[in-house]
């Protein structure tokens, strides 16, 4: 009966949204809740807290030597690894998590440790952190888990052209052909809060 009776649906999402504007919880798993209707994803919440990051010191060492050991020899045998640390939400906009003043991520110990082991490295966290204020439109969107879809296209134009820096022949030429500004996000840009079930949409930035 709990599950088959009629007007279930409506229910759920009455109810979901009634939580979100009257505590501001989100009854979707793996949702977290930020200041000024930010959405994040608890991974990468987790992931600010630095309890992704090795145990120890020595962990760390030995982690930093695996991956020479593999670039090396892929080095040797004429390939080239680009190291590519992706953005998250979490450490671009730490200021709306609750209880959390600066991030300890996994990144922070990567951006210390990687370049020793691999010389081609191309950051997007910094580039993304950098580029937050002047940016014309959201990098991470407000209610989504990961880049917007702006953000990947300026991602991906770097992309390329730091490939052909290491000397790859060939590729794609990326062409802009106008852009659609909108308060409303699509596609995934707000997966976050599609994935809550509420009744009404949220605007964006």
């Amino acid at each position: 009966l709990k599950h088959y009776a009629g007007g279930r649906g409506p229910m759920l999402r009455l109810n979901n949204e009634f939580m979100y504007l009257a505590y501001d919880l989100a009854r979707a798993g793996g949702v977290k809740t930020g200041y000024h209707g930010e959405l994040y994803e608890n991974a990468y919440w987790e992931d600010a807290l630095g309890i992704y990051q090795p145990k120890n010191h020595q962990a760390a060492m030995d982690s930093v030597q695996i991956w020479t050991r593999w670039w090396n020899r892929l080095e040797q045998n004429g390939t080239k690894m680009l190291f590519i640390p992706a953005p998250s939400k979490a450490i671009h906009r730490p200021e709306n998590l609750p209880n959390l003043s600066q991030p300890n991520a996994n990144y922070h110990w990567l951006k210390t440790h990687a370049p020793q082991a691999n010389k081609h490295v191309l950051d997007v966290q910094s580039w993304f952190d950098q580029a937050a204020d002047s940016a014309k439109f959201p990098l991470i969107p407000k209610h989504g888990i990961h880049w917007s879809y702006y953000g990947e296209q300026l991602f991906l134009d770097s992309l390329l052209k730091r490939m052909e820096s290491l000397g790859l022949k060939g590729l794609p030429e990326l062409q802009f052909k106008g852009m659609e500004s909108s308060h409303w996000a699509r596609f995934r840009d707000d997966d976050l809060e599609k994935g809550m079930n509420l009744i009404f949409n949220r605007k964006d930035e």
